[in-house]
């Protein structure tokens, strides 16, 4: 296609709310990325349309057959720079988790998009801060760096910010998830690597200790769900040591239970 071809296709996406479709994707996926971003330039500096580039961009992203890992750094690294701004936080955390999603279809984390992921994308923003469905999105980046293969790049810096991005969770499938993120870090953390942190992990976790749960309609967690994972994670042997001495004194002083933030769950 020629510039003003390009250009016309996007401002029909971007500007003019024309629905970017499959074809209309393939056809900006044929333009090399690097080219499609500078071509997007006024549209992606511009607070106008600046979200509905953002989001067109990283549809344009994936999918592709000839992305390099050049591209792939070049545009996580953009992604992130785009969390900064309250009014592209919500798109930049969905092209990112798009991005790793396919990146994890591939294969492993590698150890350029990790430090990446760590140093641009997580240190960012806060997680917790955003509504459901973005920190659904947000998941999908922590799951792609936190794995037993990834495990060799942890660093208490890294935890220290992983710990930030799941600490209080609410909302029940998405802290399914948190607990399992919990439970691979223990499993594989390096010792001297966890250690200044272990307390800290292990009071995010027994916070939600004892589960009282009423499973809302359509909710995919039920009680017994958080239970099984919740336990898993407080009796993993890494926390032995705290574990005993937390129990023995919920067993002779009861705690009162308090309401989380979300109405419908009490831990």
């Amino acid at each position: 296609m020629s510039v003003e071809e390009v250009d016309t296709l996007l401002q029909g996406v971007v500007t003019c709310g024309t629905n970017a479709d499959e074809v209309t994707l393939e056809k900006l996926r044929g333009i090399p990325l690097l080219q499609l971003s500078r071509m997007m330039g006024k549209y992606l500096t511009g607070e106008e349309h600046v979200v509905n580039a953002v989001r067109v961009l990283g549809l344009a992203t994936v999918n592709r057959r000839d992305r390099t890992i050049e591209e792939v750094d070049v545009m996580l690294r953009f992604f992130s720079r785009k969390l900064s701004s309250m009014q592209t936080i919500a798109v930049a955390v969905e092209s990112t988790a798009l991005l790793v999603r396919e990146l994890s279809s591939e294969g492993p984390c590698t150890s350029d998009v990790f430090n990446v992921l760590h140093t641009e994308f997580l240190q960012s923003f806060s997680l917790q801060a955003l509504p459901t469905n973005v920190r659904s999105w947000g998941y999908d980046v922590l799951r792609f760096t936190v794995t037993k293969e990834t495990a060799t790049w942890f660093t208490t810096p890294f935890l220290q910010v992983v710990l930030k991005s799941m600490d209080e969770e609410n909302e029940p499938e998405l802290l399914m998830r948190a607990l399992e993120l919990h439970h691979i870090i223990a499993s594989y953390a390096g010792e001297d690597t966890m250690q200044p942190l272990l307390e800290e992990y292990f009071d995010s976790i027994s916070s939600y200790f004892p589960v009282v749960f009423s499973q809302p309609h359509g909710c995919k967690v039920s009680k017994e769900d958080l239970r099984r994972v919740l336990s898993a994670c407080m009796t993993h042997p890494l926390y032995l040591n705290i574990c005993v001495p937390f129990l023995l004194s919920r067993m002779a002083s009861p705690h009162p239970l308090l309401l989380s933030r979300n109405p419908r769950m009490c831990f």
